[in-house]
């Protein structure tokens, strides 16, 4: 956070020098390592393509893009596509420029090297540090807080949780509780979670039981980030390894499971066969419909043919959010609905984008604001006149200027709220939603694809239930 405050002072006050008027400030607080991790830099490229720019003031090109060649190409195609410039405090760069592309491209380069570098280096830190018995991660687990008592001396210490920790372990082991039970009885008894949440689920209380730091131990890289292809493109699978295949050293910090105990959790837990994972997606509102009181997903129930039952929309298992389920067919005749009154608007305007006297009127009202914000700049540098030559008291002078400051500001303001028509825009819009609609109405479509077309134009679904009626409310994009 401080030297993302440093750099934008720097960068402001190089835009107050040359006079740069900026339109909008991207701030990137995560450090990935390729664009699909960064959501600010990828916004910035869609803004860049689209031509919104003239340029943009980044403190080094090395800011850009240190992933692999795949990111850098699509940041050098981006700027060089739209002719935006680059303006760095050492060097402005015309991506139209043979010596500057050639430069901009080198650059990119280098910072990829700089960042393998420095996060080997990084890495390399942390796992000495990790050997060392340390504590790296940025919260403690549930039953401890972090201690830190020097610049390399980490560790964690019981807190009030601690003892919770210890019940789980006798209900799983003495007991013989299932992890459902536990979370049940954690969530009626009023325990919070680490999160500060009310309700606990099984995976929580599983992972707990499943975790070598209360026994007094520190492990390194329990999950393993991997690039896989399934078929159609490569996707970042982040999978849990096996006991014998992460680090596992003695932490400094102290058990609160004795290593008996955690064997026989470890034993009983093997004895439970894993969830079969399923390979297909059966429903198509997968990601996008959350139940709108508690936030958790709504899952699709298949029919049962025994019973004669129709497909449903119900809630994911709950102690404290009871909603009731709905018919599969009827919610999606619901979203077919809110689909063609979408695409209704969409129509309406580009109806209007074909008016001529629309974008005439556009035009119009564009110069007026436009002439509007010339006088007022103006007027605003005659302020400073007054001033120097006594016409003007400090006090006159800093009311007028709030006054015409804010006059300056309402116009910019009309004027970024001023849109001209979009047809092209639209029009794509209107493609991607009827394609859409017509795949949710072809049985032949498979789920996964319908999933990914809903994912395409919708945000999120809010499913709520009252007085024997479901409602949806559909966000688009």
């Amino acid at each position: 956070m401080e030297t993302l405050a440093r750099h934008k002072k720097i960068l402001l006050e190089l835009c107050k020098k040359q006079g740069l008027n900026i339109v909008k400030i991207y701030e990137e607080i995560v450090s990935g390592e390729t664009i699909a991790a960064r959501p600010q830099m990828q916004q910035l490229l869609m803004d860049v393509y689209s031509k919104k720019y003239n340029s943009v003031v980044v403190m080094e090109i090395e800011r850009l893009a240190r992933g692999a060649t795949k990111d850098q190409g699509e940041v050098a195609d981006a700027f060089k596509y739209s002719e935006t410039m680059i303006v760095t405090p050492a060097k402005t760069y015309d991506p139209t420029n043979q010596f500057d592309e050639e430069y901009f491209e080198f650059g990119l380069y280098m910072s990829r090297r700089e960042f393998l570098t420095i996060n080997r280096r990084t890495q390399t830190g942390r796992l000495q540090s990790v050997r060392e018995g340390n504590y790296l991660g940025s919260s403690a687990p549930f039953g401890y807080d972090r201690l830190k008592r020097g610049k390399n001396d980490i560790t964690l210490v019981f807190n009030h949780e601690t003892q919770t920790v210890r019940d789980i372990f006798e209900w799983f082991t003495v007991e013989r509780l299932g992890c459902g039970e536990i979370a049940k009885r954690l969530t009626t008894m009023g325990v919070k979670t680490r999160k500060n949440r009310d309700e606990w689920h099984r995976a929580t209380v599983r992972d707990i039981l499943t975790n070598d730091i209360y026994t007094g131990k520190m492990r390194w890289n329990r999950r393993k980030m991997s690039k896989e292809f399934d078929g159609t493109k490569m996707k970042i699978v982040n999978r849990r390894l096996k006991h014998d295949e992460f680090l596992l050293v003695d932490g400094k910090h102290e058990a609160i499971i004795d290593q008996e105990t955690f064997d026989l959790a470890q034993r009983i837990t093997g004895d439970v066969p894993p969830v079969a994972k399923m390979e297909t997606i059966s429903n198509i509102f997968s990601g996008v419909m959350k139940c709108k009181i508690c936030g958790r997903a709504m899952r699709y129930q298949m029919h049962n043919t025994k019973k004669n039952t129709r497909p449903r929309i119900v809630h994911n298992h709950s102690y404290t959010c009871k909603v009731k389920s709905a018919f599969f067919d009827d919610v999606l005749d619901a979203l077919i609905l809110s689909l063609k009154r979408e695409i209704e608007n969409f129509e309406i305007l580009l109806d209007g984008t074909h008016n001529g006297a629309n974008r005439a009127q556009y035009e119009r009202n564009l110069a007026t604001y436009e002439q509007q914000l010339a006088t007022l700049e103006k007027k605003r540098r005659s302020l400073f006149d007054f001033l120097e030559d006594g016409t003007y008291t400090k006090q006159e002078f800093t009311e007028r200027k709030t006054m015409n400051e804010e006059k300056i500001e309402n116009v910019k303001q009309a004027i970024a709220e001023l849109e001209p028509p979009r047809e092209e825009e639209i029009k794509q819009q209107l493609t991607t939603f009827h394609t859409t609609l017509d795949s949710l109405k072809n049985d032949d479509v498979s789920a996964a694809r319908k999933n990914i077309l809903i994912k395409s134009i919708i945000e999120r679904i809010d499913y709520s239930h009252n007085n024997d009626t479901f409602t949806i409310d559909v966000f688009f994009k």
